[in-house]
């Protein structure tokens, strides 16, 4: 849940220009404390969400390779469920 409601591609944006071209910068604003815990936040879901990605590539049936590249493949209920744990384990929010 965000603190401050800034969508992440604007605090994304307001980063990068503070870093400038990535050598050292004087910071001449304050950045709040509730902007830095949403980065925190946001950086912290992106961790699990790729933990999520990987254990699901980890775990795909070798017929879903033989499909086509850009077909949706076939994923069985128990698989979905298995998913849906793992996303709840890591903490990612699931609606279903």
């Amino acid at each position: 849940m965000s603190r401050t409601d800034i969508p992440p591609a604007t605090l994304a944006r307001s980063l990068r220009r503070m870093a400038g071209d990535g050598s050292i910068e004087w910071v001449t604003q304050p950045i709040q404390a509730s902007v830095l815990l949403d980065v925190a936040d946001q950086l912290d879901e992106n961790a699990r969400l790729r933990e999520l990605v990987r254990w699901m590539y980890d775990r795909m049936d070798e017929s879903c390779a033989v499909q086509h590249p850009y077909a949706p493949a076939p994923i069985s209920y128990d698989r979905l469920m298995q998913a849906l744990a793992r996303a709840r384990e890591l903490g990612v929010e699931v609606n279903a």
